[in-house]
């Protein structure tokens, strides 16, 4: 694959790479922040590619005329397979779900060698934000006196957790999201999807082509289509139970997917693999763990909030006059446009703030579920002062 091929709104970031390798000044350092699903991990790979294509005169060579990669010599197959012995990529794992101190001295060590194949020895840390204090340390001392013959590439959604001090030392590129038509376009084109189908996933991306990806399998579909009966259902008739219930299959929704995570992260750690920490390595290791799902349980929780954010925005256009084209729960559309005649703007509006704070009480390590219950009364309460007021209904203000 090439930087040509690389789908939507990321030349910027493109045309940097690509005037780096032209005048043969590769930074020592790259961090590229984005979104996930939006290309970062793509475009490093092709840049690993190009630097050390068989075919191309090398970024060593100022002036050189090919500033891409061919995609078919031995050395791109590699990279392409993950597979060459120059290119090496550090993800989160074991127990913590980190990037700990072991995994950066054993890059640290080969950051030192010389290239076995290639032209550069290429390291790409991926979720660079997880790495540990010790690990960011380790690797700042790289960063400081970096061997002229390597590449370091860190990838991150979360630049806020790296030491400003790795951040200092390396050059920035940002990754923005993706344009929907062209999420659409390569999801028929490449992957053959009905050209409906393809429209809904990239409206539902939000730009992201990794989550327009994700949410083809049968398990996210079930997902959203359970929080959208949910707030589908909503009405200012609802008492008490049935407010709690409702709040409990979100609950139960989320449990569902921390449940899933917990399974599969014991099955990525073999029981050997345990054997060897002692008690007190491990006591920190589950507690790193912890803190893990709770995040990833965190991000869940915001995805689900959004998705019923989604559906009361596509109310709202639908009462302020906009277009059907422009709404994002598309295949919805004449349930929307009957629950569009039920509500006014004005309490549409109330509720999404009410989700918004549920949304931002997250970071304050509040119950989930006594939040998510506060929250359906709220917004059954807004329900009903519309019932009670139906001046406020679109078409009798």
């Amino acid at each position: 694959m090439s930087f040509s091929e690389v789908i939507g709104g990321q030349e910027p970031a493109i045309k940097v790479l690509q005037r780096s390798l032209k005048e043969g000044r590769i930074s020592h350092a790259y961090l590229f922040i984005g979104p996930e699903g939006v290309g970062k991990r793509l475009v490093a790979r092709i840049l690993a590619q190009a630097i050390n294509c068989d075919l191309s005169a090398g970024p060593a060579q100022a002036g050189r005329d090919n500033l891409d990669a061919c995609g078919r010599c031995s050395s791109c197959r590699k990279i392409e397979n993950f597979s060459h012995p120059d290119v090496t990529w550090v993800k989160p794992g074991g127990l913590s779900r980190r990037i700990g101190i072991d995994d950066v001295r054993n890059l640290c060590h080969q950051i030192s060698l010389k290239a076995y194949a290639g032209r550069k020895k290429i390291f790409v840390l991926t979720e660079a934000d997880r790495m540990t204090a010790e690990a960011s340390n380790a690797l700042l001392k790289t960063l400081e006196e970096p061997p002229t013959n390597s590449l370091l590439i860190l990838l991150t959604s979360h630049p806020a957790s790296l030491f400003p001090t790795i951040i200092s030392r390396c050059q920035i590129l940002r990754f923005s999201p993706l344009p929907l038509k062209e999420i659409k376009d390569h999801l028929v084109s490449k992957y053959k999807l009905p050209s409906e189908e393809a429209q809904l996933l990239s409206r539902l991306s939000g730009g992201r082509l990794g989550k327009a990806l994700l949410l083809r399998g049968k398990t996210a579909r079930e997902e959203r289509k359970k929080v959208l009966d949910i707030a589908s259902r909503t009405s200012p008739t609802d008492d008490l139970g049935e407010l709690l219930r409702r709040a409990a299959e979100i609950g139960k929704i989320l449990s569902d997917f921390k449940r899933r995570l917990e399974e599969k992260l014991k099955k990525e750690t073999p029981k050997e693999q345990k054997e060897m920490f002692a008690k007190e390595q491990i006591r920190e290791i589950k507690e790193e763990r912890k803190a893990f799902i709770e995040g990833e349980s965190k991000k869940k929780t915001e995805e689900v909030l959004d998705i019923i954010i989604d559906w009361y925005r596509d109310l709202l256009i639908l009462q302020e006059g906009g277009e059907e084209a422009w709404l994002i729960n598309s295949d919805r559309k004449e349930e929307l446009q009957m629950k569009a005649k039920d509500v006014s703007p004005l309490r549409i509006r109330k509720n999404i703030e009410l989700i918004e704070k549920t949304k931002q009480s997250l970071d304050h390590h509040v119950n989930l579920r006594l939040s998510l219950e506060a929250m359906m009364m709220k917004m059954q309460e807004e329900l009903k002062d519309v019932q009670n007021n139906p001046g406020t209904i679109t078409g009798k203000r």
